[in-house]
């Protein structure tokens, strides 16, 4: 269902006719959102969770993993 509505949003940009460069961002940040959400195990999504996201790609380098390896 997540997938389907960026998908959509993705193609709005489109036929709006936002730049090549606005396109391509934005593709590539759903494409992390996605990610980042099956691997956060994430449920719903409300205000929170997309500030853990930007968080997370603003420091996701620095988290360890539990084992400590990175």
């Amino acid at each position: 269902r997540l997938s389907l509505l960026v998908e959509r949003w993705l193609l709005y940009g489109d036929i709006a006719q936002h730049s090549n460069r606005t396109r391509e961002s934005r593709q590539e940040r759903m494409r992390l959102f996605l990610w980042w959400v099956a691997y956060a195990g994430v449920k719903e999504i409300g205000r929170l969770e997309i500030m853990q996201f930007l968080a997370y790609l603003r420091h996701g380098h620095e988290t360890k993993s539990p084992d400590g390896s990175g």
